[in-house]
């Protein structure tokens, strides 16, 4: 997703701090993690894979934003923004 400015992040509505990417372990395959997903409400059509982890995006990255995560038991981690 595209780099936006946090004029343009508050012009969209976006909440502050917002969710910005849940990180899955790759233990769960893609469909176990796009299922997981999407019974909890996320996005999950759009993500990248990473050594670990599979990436989904669930916000645009806002410019200069600081970034923050917690980790879940089942290995999940959410990472937020603030700006």
């Amino acid at each position: 997703m595209p780099l936006i400015t946090k004029a343009k992040a508050r012009e969209m509505g976006l909440l502050n701090p917002s969710l910005q990417t849940i990180e899955i372990p790759r233990t769960f395959s893609l469909k176990e993690s796009r299922q997981w997903l999407k019974e909890h409400g996320f996005l999950y059509q759009t993500h990248r894979n990473t050594t670990n982890f599979r990436r989904f995006i669930q916000a645009y990255d806002v410019k200069d934003a600081e970034f923050y995560s917690k980790k879940f038991p089942n290995g999940i981690v959410f990472v937020f923004q603030k700006f």
